[in-house]
Order: structure tokens, then sequence, then C-alpha cells
């Protein structure tokens, strides 16, 4: 197998666990509860941009225990 058709199979994959009917429900949820903390971490910006700086991100990420026990700070970068 070659690694295009290799990439392609993950994908696949990827994409079949998106759609699947847990990951949609966990998604639905996680929106809900974003879209409650993402004001805290954005300041006063929120209304006027509603982009968060990588230095909110990093703050969101050390609160909840993301970076830097779970996530480098180059990963966390990437995520970004």
């Amino acid at each position: 197998m070659d690694a295009k058709s290799a990439q392609n199979m993950y994908m696949n994959k990827l994409i079949n666990l998106v759609n699947s009917k847990v990951m949609v429900d966990f998604m639905s949820e996680l929106f809900c509860t974003l879209h409650e903390l993402f004001p805290k971490y954005l300041g006063g910006n929120f209304q006027t941009q509603g982009l968060m700086t990588f230095e909110q991100f990093a703050s969101f990420a050390r609160d909840y225990d993301i970076f830097p026990r779970l996530c480098s700070k180059p990963a966390l970068y990437k995520i970004f």
C-alpha cells in the first residue's frame, strides 16, 4: 500500500468517526460548553472580534490542564 492509499484509508476512518452519532452528540455538548467559556478567555473582545489570541488559547489550555500535561507548546500552537 502506498502512502496516498494509507492516508485515504485513515481519512475515511476519521470521517466515519466524526459522522458517528456519539461524536456528533459529544461535539454538540462541547460546543454548548465552549460557547459559555469562550467569552471568559476573550476578555472584552468577544463582541468586537470574536477571535482568540494564542495567549488566550494557552491560558484556556493551562486552566484545563491541557498544557503542558497533555500537549506541548508547539503542539498547542499547531492546534490553535
